[in-house]
């Protein structure tokens, strides 16, 4: 008798939670998402002030370049959130500013539970125009101003939403289509905010940019560099190769066919 009603127990237990599964799959909205993530983002900056983010250029076909990215928490609308305090950092502040992407899920067309690598994530799609140019907005690219963004999607951890994927679709001027992709990777937390230490970008279509002044630039630039090159003596040449010839490639690359490839690396995280 004892083991009957255990077992009816668990039967009903497992009903209830397959039940509750169901209902929370039929009431999964940008809003109720946003709702249940705002108190979880709230709980990893309780313990942090400002943060500062050094990065670098790992690869890619520009220079090497180091940026320090600041935030400062303050208090908007009730609520704490780490502002930026520079106008750089776009990367950072998507999954660091708590506010901007709840904004960005409760504006979403459509939410949804996915795999992101194995992992359980939220999918979140955003195709409203308004919102989409607020997002390239944020980058403040002069080379992006005649191009209309048209689709977003982000991948978020399902447990604490860190962001694991950004994928940026915009129709450049003629028409073309150009593809941006963001990679997320090696998480790290501090003081209990999980922080990216590598972000790599992909980006296809380039070839939306090739009439553009600074495009044409760039391809000038590179022939009279081929030339230099070929004018100095064979042990100055090769060492100077030798240090620019993975930006090179890459630079040729994204020329000759459209696509590119670079990946920051978080080199010093400060948090106080």
């Amino acid at each position: 008798m004892v083991n009957d009603l255990k077992m009816i127990g668990k039967a009903v237990l497992v009903w209830m939670s397959v039940q509750t599964w169901a209902l929370a799959q039929l009431q999964l909205t940008p809003e109720t998402l946003a709702d249940h993530m705002d108190p979880i983002l709230q709980e990893q900056i309780k313990d942090i002030n400002r943060l500062r983010i050094t990065s670098s250029m790992a690869s890619g076909p520009v220079q090497i370049f180091s940026e320090t990215s600041r935030f400062r928490k303050v208090v908007q609308d009730g609520r704490a959130v780490l502002a930026p305090v520079d106008e750089d950092g776009f990367v950072f502040a998507v999954g660091l500013n708590s506010d901007l992407l709840l904004e960005l899920v409760r504006k979403a067309s459509s939410v949804a539970r996915a795999a992101h690598e194995g992992k359980r994530a939220y999918q979140i799609d955003i195709t409203d125009p308004d919102v989409l140019r607020e997002i390239g907005q944020m980058g403040d690219h002069d080379a992006l101003k005649d191009f209309e963004p048209k689709s977003a999607t982000l991948w978020l951890d399902a447990s604490d939403f860190r962001i694991h994927r950004i994928q940026m679709a915009q129709a450049g001027p003629s028409g073309d289509d150009v593809d941006v992709e963001l990679f997320f990777a090696g998480y790290q937390l501090h003081r209990g905010l999980p922080i990216a230490r590598a972000v790599l970008m992909k980006v296809t279509g380039m070839e939306a940019f090739m009439e553009q002044p600074e495009m044409r630039q760039a391809m000038r630039q590179l022939e009279r560099m081929k030339s230099q090159l070929e004018q100095m003596p064979p042990e100055q040449r090769a060492m100077i190769e030798a240090m620019l010839a993975p930006q090179m490639a890459q630079l040729e690359e994204m020329l000759a066919g459209g696509a590119m490839e670079m990946e920051i690396e978080i080199t010093d995280v400060r948090v106080e």
